[in-house]
């Protein structure tokens, strides 16, 4: 099967060839990767993928809330203010996709 077709008919890519080698030749590599600098004493981080850092000055951030734009709306009209009591989100205040885990690692 072509890997034109496969862009179309995505169940069926895990299923050929192709696309399985390259899993286990990226699975060696990540694999051989993590052995290294775990043996030369390196830890793997995993660092938070929500912030409310503004890592590096990135620029436009993706904001993530659980208000949606509905809620927004109500809670704007009903206390008569442009003011969002972001206390009523997940996070409690606002939060977005992070553009960089150094910031977590040098604290």
């Amino acid at each position: 099967m072509k890997p034109e077709t496969l862009r179309e008919i995505c169940h069926l890519r895990p299923r050929t060839n192709l696309i399985s080698a390259v899993a286990r030749v990226r699975n060696s590599l990540a694999f051989s990767t993590h052995e290294f600098f775990n043996k030369n004493g390196f830890l793997y981080i995993h660092t938070p993928l929500i912030t409310s850092s503004d890592c590096e000055g990135a620029g436009e951030m993706f904001q993530v809330t659980t208000i949606i734009e509905d809620d927004v709306k109500k809670i704007v009209k009903k206390e008569k203010t442009d003011f969002i009591d972001w206390h009523k989100d997940f996070f409690s205040k606002k939060a977005y996709l992070t553009v960089s885990g150094q910031l977590d690692v040098e604290n």
